[in-house]
């Protein structure tokens, strides 16, 4: 077995013993990386750099003096590529029982993370074993038309099908700020269910008909936008361009000139959809249940999970006419989540005038400790804890840790409309995590 440690620079400590252990040639070949001690910021940037970079099978053991500080920034950090665990020692220690003794670092940043979980690893394919070759890794992203936001994944490749998938984050990250009030701008691609959940947490809102209306236009434009990229990337220049107008009309507060369905039913979309999306990145309802998803990706798949019918505005959106689409396809592949899409943009655009409507009867409400809105990605949760800080749960961040066992085992060129079809948000993710560190800080 080899390992990480004694590592010069004090990455490891030179106490450790090895005990059968050895140090890696190459740290990308280790079993284990070891960290001791309490490394400073210059030194844990180096450390959460490195872990970025290691196999997600590699476990990270950081070893303390007894009672000695665990940095929790770079500790949550670490923990999100692979466990950790923690081990306390005030003298020369074998490593071999360190490692024995250590127990697994828990934390929550918005929903707690399970950091005990089987993570994936190289899966063995049909036929692996009857041609010998090397996986070649390619890095996608940070940038790329495919990425609603800067998202980079480290992709193992076995000829055209994916075997393994690491994330790599960080390029959305948005360091906290004592005092800042990243709440109402957790997306920014959707500012105003952003503005509204703040408002809803500290002085309570005036008008929700208006809010609603705002909210269902900027749905409504995010969806379209997002079918819009997805025909761009499958060669339908024409119908993108069809959407990216509908879009653009949605924001401006204008009246839809697409027929959603009729767009539906036209032969060359249908041909798009059965050539390119049926059968893509299929999710059943009982792993999207066991996921957690939610939002479009969810309901595609048949999940019932909508704040907008059980959440903080519920029953303002009933008054409104609802937000369920009784004939939505469940089929839970690429095709579903993409006509889905836009038949809850259509949808949205119907709530936003009924709320324009309706704007003369003004509804208020109060300030809440515990508020569930429907962001365009998914349900957010966000609750005020007892000692006042604030608990962030946003959608993307289940949609991202899902994505790469949907990507495991898929095509390479499949993998691109994956990606898009999932639509997740890593600056959703990122200031989510954030705003709780920031609000337990404040």
């Amino acid at each position: 077995m080899t390992g990480v440690g004694p590592w010069r620079g004090g990455l490891a400590a030179s106490g450790l013993r090895g005990a059968g252990w050895r140090l890696a040639e190459d740290p990308f070949d280790a079993d284990l990386l070891v960290v001791a001690g309490s490394p400073g910021a210059r030194l844990g940037a180096a450390i959460a750099e490195l872990r970025v970079q290691l196999p997600r099978h590699v476990e990270t053991l950081w070893v303390t003096a007894s009672g000695a500080p665990i940095e929790p920034m770079l500790a949550m950090t670490l923990a999100r590529y692979a466990p950790l665990r923690i081990a306390q020692s005030d003298r020369d220690a074998d490593l071999a029982t360190l490692v024995e003794a250590a127990r697994p670092f828990e934390a929550r940043i918005g929903a707690k993370e399970n950091i005990d979980a089987v993570l994936p690893r190289l899966v063995e394919l049909d036929g692996a074993s009857d041609l010998a070759s090397e996986d070649l890794v390619l890095s996608l992203g940070p940038i790329h038309p495919a990425l609603a936001t800067p998202i980079r994944l480290i992709l193992a490749l076995d000829g055209e099908q994916v075997r393994d998938v690491v994330r790599d984050p960080g390029y959305a990250v948005h360091l906290p700020i004592p005092g800042d009030p990243v709440i109402a701008r957790l997306d920014p691609q959707a500012p105003a269910a952003a503005r509204v959940t703040a408002a809803l947490l500290h002085e309570g809102l005036p008008n929700v008909n208006a809010a609603i209306a705002e909210c269902e236009r900027e749905r409504a434009s995010l969806f379209l936008h997002a079918c819009a990229r997805h025909l761009w990337i499958l060669g339908m220049v024409s119908g993108a361009r069809e959407l990216q107008m509908a879009a653009d009309t949605a924001r401006r507060r204008g009246t839809l000139a697409t027929a959603i369905p009729i767009l539906l039913r036209s032969r060359r979309l249908q041909s798009a959809i059965r050539l390119r999306m049926r059968g893509i990145g299929s999710i059943a309802r009982a792993d999207a249940a066991k996921a957690g998803l939610r939002g479009s990706v969810g309901r595609a798949s048949g999940l019932r999970d909508d704040a907008r019918a059980a959440g903080t505005l519920a029953s303002a959106y009933e008054r409104l006419g609802g937000s369920v689409l009784a004939d939505a396809p469940t089929g839970g592949d690429d095709a579903a989540r993409f006509e889905r899409r836009l038949l809850e943009a259509e949808r949205a655009m119907a709530l936003a005038n009924a709320a324009d409507r309706a704007d003369g009867a003004q509804v208020a409400l109060a300030q809440q400790d515990r508020v569930e809105i429907e962001l365009p990605r998914g349900r957010l949760i966000v609750s005020r804890e007892p000692d006042g800080s604030l608990l962030v749960d946003p959608a993307s961040a289940g949609l991202l840790e899902f994505l790469p066992a949907m990507l495991i085992g898929a095509r390479y060129a499949d993998a691109i409309a994956i990606i898009d079809g999932i639509d997740a948000s890593a600056e959703e993710a990122e200031r989510a995590r954030y705003a709780s560190s920031v609000a337990q800080v404040a």
